[in-house]
């Protein structure tokens, strides 16, 4: 009778080895393909979505920044009840 366990399946005669060099191979050939694919895509997108708005208005950026920055303070209305 065949017995198996979690840690091991007996397949009976056939036997697949993969060394860990191979896998760690196959590992790093995949994503080296990912990101290959990903910038492929990324060459091939349209500027707008891309790349930052242009030109770069520093006085807006601040303002926006002030502004967002409002929003993480309590009001005083909100303190006091």
């Amino acid at each position: 009778m065949t017995q198996a366990g979690p840690a091991r399946l007996d397949l009976g005669e056939t036997e697949a080895r993969v060394s860990n060099l191979r896998a760690g191979g196959a590992a790093v050939a995949l994503g080296s393909f990912g990101v290959t694919v990903t910038s492929a895509l990324y060459a091939l997108s349209p500027p707008a979505a891309a790349l930052p708005a242009q030109p770069f208005d520093q006085a807006l950026a601040l303002a926006g920044a002030v502004a967002g920055a409002r929003t993480m303070f309590a009001s005083e209305s909100s303190r006091t009840s």
